[in-house]
């Protein structure tokens, strides 16, 4: 579902629909809900949902990321501090600048959404423009 207005508001249902990405390792799915391709340059938004014992690929960006828990239990790695933290549902994640991090998810399952800002045009060059 999606409207807009003459100023170029939009609202967006985040759910499996969208830009499929290759970030995942095993299970899952992530999908880029707001991106460069429908003319976003400073934020994208990707949706991820990991299957049990799934995780995304290592991330790197040049710029911050910020993520939401949705639902599900898992951890995030990162290779620039030792150990991982436990995420929850409702558990938000900051990531700086230049650091490499992935997600990985417990026995439940793991959704989540956000991503790099302004947007990281790495993510997508495997896309049409």
């Amino acid at each position: 579902m999606s409207s807009s207005t003459a100023n170029g508001v939009q609202v967006l249902k985040l759910d499996r629909k969208g830009t499929e990405l290759p970030i995942i390792d095993g299970l899952g799915t992530a999908r880029a809900v707001i991106w460069p391709g429908m003319g976003a340059t400073e934020r994208c938004i990707n949706y991820v949902e990991l299957e049990s014992g799934s995780s995304t690929v290592w991330l790197e960006h040049a710029t911050e990321a910020v993520y939401y828990v949705m639902s599900g239990t898992g951890t995030v790695h990162g290779d620039d501090a030792p150990g991982e933290w436990p995420l929850l549902e409702g558990s938000i994640v900051h990531i700086g600048d230049g650091s490499r991090y992935r997600f990985q998810a417990q026995e439940e399952g793991l959704t989540f959404f956000g991503g790099p800002c302004p947007t990281d045009p790495a993510m997508f060059e495997h896309l049409p423009n």
